[in-house]
């Protein structure tokens, strides 16, 4: 499992406000449940997601052109980079060309860093928050390093990673004109816990090969009681990262999914972040201890 920080900064007092919204990156092994199972992985987690994030990489995201790239880390567990995102600007020319407007091509950025090392509550990554909605674009380039990669051992899945209360004032606001909740899980479970929900999603890995798992609930006439030990557990894990959590009201509307929400981390810095790509090793440094809130 590995989590995911999407991060922008705003001017707040004396200083800049960090915001940092969080994913979950998950991988599963594509040979438990198949009779190679019993081989042991020539990669870990940890070096599949150094080699799959440690190279370039460009992508399509909504038929737009992006790129993927590391640069140098202070750190060998931290891969660093930035992801780019092609965009066609008009300027005027020199009065030598008689001010004529031209097209050029313009490359915004945003930083990316990566934990990698393998924590029991997953490995983080932090990406900048500038260029469109994080969790959509991570998964266009995780959805690209599978595709790319479809003999490799490891198959990644990416989720927000919310608050449970987010889910709840929701439940609670719409008591009485629910008539769906879905859940959708990555499996296979990555915490060790020992809950129901846990429980059934390792058996659908090591006895299905699930890679993932749908459940939806539903009342057609808009009455459907989501206070349940069942519903709670499965709230707690998509909290997590570990799947993605909707709810629709007696309308067919979804007046909640957990891929539109956020969950914001902030930390106060003296200056805005510089790009990656601009930023000596002691910054980078300096940022990943703050994102992170680890020492390095």
């Amino acid at each position: 499992p590995f989590s995911c920080v999407i991060f922008r900064s705003g001017r707040l007092g004396g200083g800049y406000q960090m915001r940092y919204s969080l994913l979950r990156l998950f991988l599963a092994n594509r040979q438990e449940g198949t009779i190679f199972s019993a081989i042991p992985p020539r990669q870990t987690r940890q070096q599949y997601i150094q080699q799959a994030f440690g190279s370039e990489i460009r992508f399509q995201h909504y038929q737009g052109d992006y790129v993927y790239r590391p640069f140098e880390s202070p750190d060998a567990n931290f891969l660093v980079g930035v992801i780019a995102r092609e965009h066609p600007i008009t300027i005027g020319g020199p009065p030598e060309e008689q001010f004529i407007h031209k097209e050029i091509t313009n490359w915004e950025t945003v930083n990316v860093l990566i934990d990698s090392s393998p924590r029991e509550e997953g490995q983080t990554v932090a990406m900048q928050l500038s260029i469109g909605q994080p969790i959509a674009i991570f998964r266009s380039l995780v959805d690209h390093i599978n595709a790319s990669y479809e003999v490799a051992e490891w198959s990644i899945a990416v989720n927000p990673i919310t608050s449970r209360e987010q889910f709840w004032s929701v439940a609670e606001r719409y008591v009485g004109h629910i008539k769906e909740i879905d859940f959708e899980f990555a499996v296979p479970n990555i915490w060790g816990g020992q809950s129901e929900t846990e429980k059934a999603l390792r058996e659908f890995k090591e006895k299905n090969n699930a890679q993932e798992v749908e459940v939806k609930i539903k009342n057609r006439d808009g009455k459907l009681n989501p206070d349940s030990a069942r519903v709670r557990e499965s709230v707690d894990y998509t909290a997590q990262g570990g799947g993605v959590s909707r709810i629709r009201d007696d309308s067919d509307t979804t007046v909640f999914s957990s891929d539109r929400e956020e969950s914001i981390v902030t930390t106060p810095i003296i200056d805005p972040d510089p790009p990656i790509q601009e930023a000596d090793l002691d910054l980078i440094r300096h940022l990943i201890r703050r994102i992170f809130n680890i020492d390095i």
